[in-house]
């Protein structure tokens, strides 16, 4: 039986994914448009690319 240990940067980076994910869902249930609401998710974690928010967002979806 494998034990799955998740490194301190593992962790660092979920807490940070579900900052971004949750944010992102706050800005858009203001009534922004997608990309407004993108543009700002970047801006405030300094993502660099729409399709990395999207990968995160997608991601804590599920």
């Amino acid at each position: 039986m494998m034990i799955l240990i998740k490194t301190l940067h593992q962790k660092k980076q979920e807490k940070r994914w579900s900052k971004v994910a949750s944010t992102y869902s706050k800005l858009l249930a203001t009534g922004a448009k997608k990309t407004a609401c993108e543009q700002e998710v970047m801006r405030k974690f300094k993502i660099g690319s729409r399709a990395t928010v999207w990968r995160i967002v997608s991601r804590a979806t599920q």
